[in-house]
């Protein structure tokens, strides 16, 4: 599956890239089985809120779609709601800030917390993760040992874009 064209780089960085490996992409192709589209924190907190979100919207659809179409899996990550907000949320955010935040993962069944405007498929996965973990959730690594391990990954959060082919 070739990798779009259609990528915005902010200033320089596309040419930084370019220079340091003599081309765009560190991957020419991917392989759809071995490859996770990851879509962190996209709940109605965070949509509905935030303009940047409501912007990156259009691109996970089109890739989601792309991506299963070909064979790939989609993993959607939502924040996980702890029964009580930690003492360290509390001491960074402040008390306030914190359990707006620890609220604001919602609670019921993890596919109804997702942001109500994306099509959930049936092989898509639907994790949580705890707090701002950067590294893949222990259950989307045991996720790509069932379905053939993932080698490759590009994800899209709520509050930056993260791509690591």
């Amino acid at each position: 599956m070739p990798i779009g064209r259609r990528q915005s780089c902010q200033a320089g960085e596309c040419a930084r890239h370019e220079q340091r490996r003599g081309k765009r992409h560190a991957f020419e192709r991917v392989d759809p089985a071995h490859t996770a589209l990851i879509v962190v924190d996209m709940i109605p907190f965070f949509v509905d809120e935030n303009p940047y979100c409501r912007g990156i919207i259009a691109n996970i659809r089109t890739l989601a779609h792309s991506l299963r179409s070909a064979g790939g899996t989609i993993a959607w990550i939502l924040p996980a709601r702890r029964a009580q907000t930690s003492e360290g949320a509390k001491e960074f955010f402040g008390h306030d800030i914190a359990e707006m935040f620890n609220n604001s993962a919602g609670t019921g069944p993890l596919p109804e917390r997702l942001w109500s405007g994306f099509e959930l498929h049936e092989n898509d996965l639907v994790l949580e993760k705890f707090g701002c973990q950067r590294v893949l959730p222990r259950p989307l690594r045991a996720a790509g040992e069932t379905r053939g391990a993932f080698d490759q990954y590009c994800a899209h959060h709520g509050y930056c874009n993260e791509c690591v082919l």
